[in-house]
């Protein structure tokens, strides 16, 4: 039997508690302590798990936009800006280049830049295309990650 004062557990003939002293009186029922409705769950367990295929469409229309969406920011930002910047470098090698074709009148002038703007602006495209493949590759296995961490300890990992 229990207090029903103080909780010790006592002899079940006690009259008084050998605790607290207060008077239990005769055939007084023991006391049943509720177990807690549900069992407690680390801070952050209701944090929502991050969609694999939502992260692998935004990285792949918006590089940097997946780790925007799995909570890397910076990281995010540097692929936006690596991607959108070599483009930009492109189109403004290709923009100045048809602004040149009409101030110069050497019929040669067009086949010398062509070769190396085609060259340079290749390079640059390479360059896109793999810092792209990397972004998809890398926002998969940060996607996965952050899922195992919030599984695991209920609580984002960064």
């Amino acid at each position: 039997m229990y207090c029903p004062n103080c909780g010790t557990e006592l002899p079940d003939n006690s009259e008084f508690c050998a605790n607290c002293g207060a008077k239990l009186g005769q055939g007084a029922a023991a006391p049943v302590y509720p177990a807690p409705p549900y069992p407690a769950q680390p801070y952050g367990a209701n944090l929502p798990l991050k969609n694999e295929i939502v992260s692998l469409i935004l990285a792949f229309f918006i590089p940097g936009l997946g780790h925007i969406y799995v909570g890397k920011l910076v990281r995010g930002v540097i692929f936006l800006v690596s991607y959108f910047g070599l483009s930009a470098l492109s189109f403004a090698l290709i923009w100045d280049t048809i602004g040149n074709l009409s101030a110069t009148s050497d019929p040669n002038f067009l086949l010398n830049i062509s070769n190396d703007l085609l060259l340079i602006v290749g390079v640059i495209s390479l360059v896109s295309f793999i810092i792209w493949i990397v972004n998809l590759v890398d926002v998969y296995q940060q996607t996965k990650k952050y899922n195992e961490a919030v599984r695991r300890t209920g609580q984002a990992p960064w």
